[in-house]
């Protein structure tokens, strides 16, 4: 079986819009969509080489055909923010039959197999946690007292923990060692309004906007 993909010719930059992944053989395709169609292309091919491909119909095809079963196609070009649109335009035209989600950009109508219905079913059923165990509120509610208590006891807290306040031979201890604690800033500029710019700075400034240094002007 040869993973050769035939109509498979990678855009040579970044393109933006919606292709399309048909089966020669029947004509029926795929619809999708990407900023990089590029990169979704590869990940399409690696995703069938690796058995993985979100399609498991598309998979199918790729176990027994192999990739010259499909032709990869751009459909448009567009900008991100109309994809969806885009997308949902194709679908409707070409009613692709490969694609799990029926709606662009969402899984609205997609339906699970009976094979992965039952495969949740059990997991929840194995999933023994939470079996026979009733929340320890169900049924219950406070007593006016309890919750007046509940509610003084909270009153002051704010997010933090509660604490008294501080002992002002606390608040000199922490004064003197702030005082006496070295500057991280000392001896760098302060790069406040009014400190000058080095002649070295301002030639960094015209080299990174691409005009030449013969021109350069300094503020006065």
């Amino acid at each position: 079986m040869s993973d050769k993909v035939i109509g498979l010719t990678l855009p040579s930059n970044s393109v933006c819009g919606i292709y399309s992944i048909t089966r020669i053989k029947t004509g029926d395709c795929y619809v999708g969509q990407s900023v990089n169609i590029r990169r979704r292309w590869v990940t399409h091919v690696q995703d069938f080489k690796n058995n993985r491909h979100a399609s498991r119909y598309m998979q199918r095809v790729f176990n027994k055909n192999g990739g010259e079963a499909f032709a990869y196609r751009i459909l448009e070009v567009c900008r991100p923010e109309e994809l969806n649109d885009r997308e949902r335009a194709w679908i409707d035209r070409l009613k692709p039959k490969y694609n799990v989600c029926p709606v662009a950009g969402s899984c609205l109508g997609y339906k699970h197999s009976k094979e992965t219905r039952e495969k949740h079913r059990k997991l929840m059923l194995d999933n023994k946690i939470n079996v026979g165990r009733v929340p320890w509120m169900k049924g219950r509610t406070h007593r006016p007292e309890s919750l007046a208590q509940l509610s003084s006891s909270k009153k002051g807290q704010g997010l933090g923990v509660k604490r008294g306040p501080m002992p002002d031979e606390v608040k000199q201890k922490l004064s003197r060692a702030k005082l006496n604690r070295p500057s991280r800033m000392k001896g760098r500029p302060s790069g406040k309004k009014g400190v000058p710019w080095s002649p070295k700075r301002w030639e960094a400034l015209w080299n990174a906007l691409g005009r030449p240094t013969a021109q350069m002007e300094y503020p006065l």
